[in-house]
């Protein structure tokens, strides 16, 4: 993108937005580049095992001690509460085994294709309606009467 951007100043095209428009299409570019680049981090960085086994042996010794302890204020209406808590703690467990990977092809993988391709659609759409002359590209009449 960049080479397009040093090739439409090249050609003419970019003298509407001049030196500060054709920097901040750079530092726009280079943003994307940036944030590629923390994607390709997260998506390359593996949550350790560890982590994971850890995590479960971790709720599961809590869920079954849990009774033990709420047994003698409770009585028979722990159960509903301990219920309450594993169901949540085990839907905490299961819901970071979903998000330690967000990028892929699972069901629940973000969709990164589409992402890029309606990327692609709006790079495409703003290129195809880079003015070749200074009309139009604020979306006012600039008051020289070269219309």
């Amino acid at each position: 993108m960049s080479r397009r951007i040093f090739l439409f100043k090249r050609d003419g095209y970019l003298e509407t937005i001049g030196p500060a428009g054709t920097n901040a299409l750079n530092a726009l570019v280079q943003g994307m580049v940036d944030m590629m680049g923390n994607m390709e981090r997260i998506a390359n960085t593996p949550i350790p095992r560890s982590y994971s086994i850890h995590l479960k042996q971790t709720v599961t010794l809590y869920l079954f001690s849990l009774p033990f302890t709420l047994v003698k204020e409770l009585g028979w209406g722990m159960i509903p509460l301990v219920t309450v808590v594993a169901f949540t703690l085990m839907g905490i467990e299961g819901i970071a085994d979903e998000i330690e990977m967000p990028f892929g092809l699972d069901k629940f993988d973000l969709p990164l294709e589409r992402y890029c391709e309606d990327l692609k659609e709006e790079i495409e759409y703003m290129v195809e309606r880079l003015p070749e002359g200074g009309e139009g590209m604020y979306g006012y009449d600039d008051g020289q009467g070269d219309d």
